[in-house]
C-alpha cells in the first residue's frame, strides 16, 4: 500500500511552527517512514513543478502555516 502523501507549506509567518517540526529530532524520522512528504521548502528542496505534477487530491494532508499574501502563496 502506497503511503499518503503530506506536504508542509509556509506562507507569511516566522518560521518557528516549521521549525517545531524539523525539532521532532529523531520522531521526524517516523514521520518520514510513515508518509511520502511531497512538498517542504523549509527542510528539503522541493520545486513547484514537483506539486504540479501531482493529480488533484494525490496529497491527503496538507500543512499550512502562516498568512496568505501573495499569489503564489494563494496559488499553492
Amino acid at each position: 500500500m502506497a503511503k499518503p502523501k503530506v506536504a508542509f507549506y509556509w506562507c507569511a509567518s516566522c518560521g518557528g511552527c516549521e521549525e517545531t517540526v524539523v525539532d521532532l529530532n529523531e520522531d521526524l524520522l517516523k514521520v518520514a517512514d510513515a508518509v511520502d512528504i511531497v512538498l517542504w521548502p523549509v527542510a528539503l528542496d522541493f520545486k513547484r513543478k514537483d506539486i504540479e505534477s501531482l493529480a488533484d487530491g494525490e496529497i491527503a494532508v496538507s500543512f499550512i502555516n502562516g498568512a496568505v499574501r501573495l499569489e503564489e502563496q494563494e496559488e499553492m
